[in-house]
This record gives structure tokens, sequence and C-alpha cells, in this order.
């Protein structure tokens, strides 16, 4: 995936609001627990079942919002 840059790296066990340090286009994330978990990226909401990983491109957007109860990681990608 040529001019994009891997950023704002996160992970957790619980819900978190985060302030991304740029204009993201694209999400990583994967749901490491055993329950489902709530993700919104800008206007784009998604439930992410256990042991599923999210990998796409959104439209642009600058916070995240994770609605979790177990664990979690992932990144973002913005234009290098």
């Amino acid at each position: 995936m040529q001019g994009f840059i891997a950023k704002d790296p996160f992970s957790g066990t619980a819900n978190m609001d985060k302030k991304l340090s740029d204009v993201m286009t694209h999400l990583v994330i994967s749901n490491d627990g055993n329950a489902d978990l709530t993700f919104t990226a800008g206007n784009f909401t998604l439930t992410l079942p256990a042991g599923e990983i999210f990998d796409e491109r959104l439209d642009p957007f600058t916070s995240l919002n994770v609605t979790a109860t177990g664990k979690y990681h992932g990144y973002c990608r913005a234009r290098a």
C-alpha cells in the first residue's frame, strides 16, 4: 500500500476515546477478546466479533472510540 504510513498504535482492555495525531484514512483493529467490541472512526461504526480483524480504508477521520470489555489492539494509517 504505497503512500500510507502506520501511526497512532493503540491497545486496551476497556473503553477508549482517542484523538489521533493526524487525519487518518485506514484503520486496523484486532479483537483479541472473547466478546464483541464496537468502534467508531469518524462517522463509521461497526461491531467487530471476538477473534476478528478489521483492516479497511475509511472516510478521513481524526478520532477513534472503542467500546470493549476484552483485549484489542490496532493502529491507523495516514497519507505519507
